[in-house]
């Protein structure tokens, strides 16, 4: 089954999303905080790790290239560098949330992914001129202190999360300015949100979804093809038909893209996605009400394709193998 529509709001994996979070309460548990603002009463122990716990080391089988102060890194994010050391710290603190890891490899570059990512949002809020002082940082910390009830406690539970002081406040200050960029991004809630109604057909090959196209362009019946070729088993038995959804709502932003550029009764395609190829014609488009409970969902989503966008547009160098 092909799923087109967003569900949840969130993607790809879990690590990979860390810090994209819709509320502030949220972003602050992403760097893994369990603060009294948040409505909890204490800091979170974690559990502690099976005695069969796979443990995940960075591959050191091609060496690393250096940065300016001869340190090895990992990546350079339009310039920046993430050294292999904070890689092993964000990577160690990683594998401490995971029961189990059945694939090495792929967990190491969903961290290494999710330390770009952050590194695109710092680089977008800086150039907003979004930052967060020291004093706002120092009454976050105090924050999670109290709520840990006792500078022993607080002091355990850095400990047992892997943090240092230092990297504590990092990961919080990350959090933080990732929340304040994704209120700058997504803005404030609306109530009537643009939204378009289409259908579509999905083809594996660009030659089979050309010639839908071109079969549709000499009148052949859209309904009738897509319960025939479709590839997507959620619409093709209604014609192919996607019903309405606003521009962030389509977890294939290709097609989403395609949709909102197109006026209604036009014939879009062939339109690349990750799964494959479309056909696509717009039926409707309005301005149309949003309930305030699906405004937290599609201001997520929002963001999760202003990230994607970054990525896909960012100078981005990866050395792990």
């Amino acid at each position: 089954m092909t799923m087109l529509l967003l569900q949840v709001g969130l993607k790809g994996l879990c690590v990979s999303v860390f810090f994209r979070r819709m509320t502030r309460c949220a972003a602050l548990a992403a760097a893994g905080l369990a603060l009294a603002a948040c409505g909890g009463a204490s800091v979170s122990q974690p559990a502690a790790p099976s005695a069969d716990a796979q443990v995940v080391s960075p591959p050191d089988a091609v060496p690393l290239p250096t940065g300016d102060a001869g340190v090895s890194i990992v990546a350079r994010v339009n310039g920046e560098v993430i050294t292999l050391e904070a890689f092993q710290h964000v990577l160690e603190r990683a594998e401490q949330q995971q029961l189990a890891i059945a694939d090495v490899s792929a967990f190491q570059d969903g961290v290494l992914s999710m330390m770009i990512e952050q590194s695109l949002i710092n680089q977008a809020a800086a150039q907003q001129g979004i930052a967060i002082t020291d004093a706002e940082l120092d009454a976050e910390v105090q924050q999670s202190q109290a709520a840990a009830g006792s500078a022993e406690a607080w002091a355990a539970w850095l400990a047992s999360n892997s943090f240092s002081e230092a990297d504590f406040r990092s990961s919080l200050r990350d959090a933080l300015i990732t929340a304040r960029l994704r209120d700058a991004i997504t803005g404030p809630a609306q109530t009537e949100v643009p939204a378009v109604r289409a259908r579509h057909i999905l083809v594996s090959s660009q030659a089979e979804a050309q010639d839908l196209f071109n079969q549709l362009n000499a009148g052949a019946d859209f309904a009738a093809l897509a319960a025939q070729f479709s590839r997507d088993e959620t619409s093709r038995a209604t014609g192919g038909d996607l019903g309405w959804f606003t521009e962030d709502e389509l977890l294939q932003p290709a097609l989403a893209y395609a949709a909102f550029a197109s006026q209604p009764g036009a014939l879009v395609g062939p339109v690349r996605s990750e799964l494959g190829y479309h056909v696509l014609q717009v039926l409707e488009r309005e301005n149309r009400p949003i309930a305030p409970e699906r405004w937290p969902a599609l201001a997520q989503a929002r963001f999760n394709n202003w990230l994607t966008s970054a990525v896909m547009h960012a100078a981005v160098e990866r050395f792990l193998q």
